[in-house]
């Protein structure tokens, strides 16, 4: 199978697209139109996504980037049985004459009424259900919606964790009807979905003897012009640092320019590149911070280094590295110098902290040093031999690599614990004290006060 087949189906449903209009301008009745088109567009684009999963699931081996089928998927896929499926068919062409159906009272997105027989369907223009409760959820997206959830749901974690929701909350039956996808967003935004584990379940608010809930039109435009929404684009900002930093690995795994283990196959790099990009945006604002004030802070000449658990993902540590070059040092020693540590750096940190089940470092130089590079490392954690504990506590001792951490400061761990009213979950903070004077449990070297403190308080 080639991937091609996407943007075939793409076409397909554009052309269908112009061929309803074609028949509106042929004063064809435009119900009679939406059932043609319903059936060849919506219905055979669904049975063409369900192929094209049901392919995946029995030949992963089989999927090419080409449409002679020469070049191969150059990712594995599997094992099927851990496979998540998405479907999402995106209409185009649709938003002016649903606007003008409507005698301009629709933003033009399409209604969803999931639970709705085919037959009233096809009688209904611009409406769309549930295509086949018995497979996959097939998302249908026009090109408005498509590219407001682009645009609200900037990484892939925050844009998957959507569409599974939106998939359990349309499957449970509690969802009666949307006026239009942009309704439906607004509703998952408002009930905490971008932090929430749980997000589309019923609004407390809502008396208990309620089984369906039908949104009303006008949820996406009152929050789209909120101070919330507003607040927080802004606090976003800082958290596309994280975003440059996937796109700098990420271009040199394409460009085969990978400085740190060159002869790893391509598989290897994208796995530590998604170990990145798993973090959802609020994730990597809290990340970002964090990175971006211990680069503030440092020294040139300091080695330094911060530990941020991830914010969502349990199990998971992020760890900068800052690393000075010597004066007149050949870079390539440097880089050769700075893997080294950070591999130091991942032992003493699986012999302190064994809770860690993934480890992923990324070594740079501090702020104000000539030159800049970046070198990423990820470690799956098991547990240590003796040999390499006693490794361990040598690296501590004679190295100085995390000698002064007696605790780790979860600044950044923002598992949800109290939900305030605008939607932001209250960060948990650690309640150890730490002295102003005392040194720095980054293992920097300096005092706290000047290290981390900041920081932890900002956090």
């Amino acid at each position: 199978m080639s991937l091609k087949f996407s943007m075939d189906l793409a076409k397909n449903i554009s052309l269908n697209f112009k061929y309803l209009t074609y028949l509106k301008l042929l004063n064809v009745d435009l119900p009679i139109a939406w059932n043609r088109w319903h059936t060849r567009a919506i219905k055979e684009s669904a049975q063409q996504l369900h192929g094209a999963e049901k392919w995946l699931r029995e030949q992963p081996s089989r999927v090419f980037m080409d449409a002679k089928c020469e070049s191969a998927f150059p990712l594995a896929i599997g094992p099927t049985n851990l496979l998540r499926f998405h479907l999402v068919a995106v209409t185009k062409n649709s938003a002016i004459p649903a606007q003008r159906y409507f005698n301009g009272q629709s933003s033009g997105s399409l209604m969803l009424v999931p639970h709705l027989a085919d037959s009233d369907v096809s009688k209904l223009p611009f409406v769309i259900n549930d295509i086949d409760p018995r497979k996959t959820f097939v998302h249908v997206l026009d090109e408005l919606t498509l590219s407001l959830l682009l645009e609200e749901l900037d990484t892939t974690a925050d844009f998957v964790k959507y569409l599974s929701a939106k998939e359990a909350f349309i499957r449970s039956g509690i969802l009666q009807s949307s006026p239009g996808e942009e309704e439906l967003l607004a509703h998952y935004i408002l009930s905490g979905g971008l932090i929430v584990d749980d997000p589309l379940r019923l609004p407390l608010r809502i008396p208990k003897d309620i089984e369906q809930i039908a949104l009303s039109e006008g949820l996406w435009n009152d929050y789209a012009s909120s101070p919330q929404r507003m607040k927080m684009r802004e606090a976003n900002k800082v958290s596309y640092f994280w975003d440059k930093l996937i796109e700098n690995f990420a271009e040199h795994i394409a460009a085969g320019t990978v400085a740190l283990e060159q002869d790893q196959p391509t598989a290897n790099h994208e796995r530590v590149v998604r170990l990145l990009a798993k973090e959802n945006r609020f994730g990597r604002r809290i990340l970002a911070e964090q990175f971006i004030e211990k680069l503030r802070t440092t020294p040139a000449a300091a080695r330094s280094s911060r530990m941020c658990p991830s914010p969502l993902n349990d199990g998971s540590v992020f760890v900068l590295v800052l690393f000075p070059r010597e004066k007149d040092q050949d870079y390539s020693e440097y880089r050769s110098q700075r893997v080294n540590l950070l591999h130091a750096y991942a032992a003493v940190i699986q012999y302190r902290h064994p809770n860690f089940k993934m480890i992923i470092l990324i070594g740079m130089e501090p702020q104000d040093c000539e030159g800049r590079s970046e070198d990423i490392l990820a470690i799956e954690c098991g547990e240590l031999t003796e040999e390499e504990r006693i490794h361990a506590q040598e690296l501590i001792s004679e190295g100085r690599i995390l000698a002064d951490v007696t605790s780790i400061q979860h600044h950044s761990s923002l598992a949800p614990r109290k939900q305030r009213p605008n939607g932001i979950t209250a960060p948990a903070l650690s309640k150890t004290k730490m002295g102003r004077n005392n040194p720095c449990t980054c293992g920097s070297g300096l005092k706290w006060k000047k290290c981390c403190m900041p920081a932890h308080r900002n956090a």
